[in-house]
């Protein structure tokens, strides 16, 4: 669902605690991607919030009273 989001996959392997692996990863890329996470989580938290707001149920206890 991310990558619908358009996370690039080198940030998905980031958010997705994999990291990125290889000599260039490893001993290059020192790029803590904080910012790219931080991004990535929000997009995530957006889209979650709008998809329960169109899919909730939602029922006043009141009601049943």
């Amino acid at each position: 669902m991310l990558a619908a989001l358009g996370v690039s996959s080198d940030i998905l392997a980031q958010a997705q605690s994999h990291g990125l692996v290889g000599v260039q990863a490893r001993h290059y890329d020192r790029h803590n991607y904080m910012a790219e996470l931080r991004s990535t989580l929000e997009a995530w938290n957006q889209h979650l919030q709008t998809r329960l707001r169109r899919e909730a149920d939602v029922i006043s206890i009141r009601q049943y009273r």
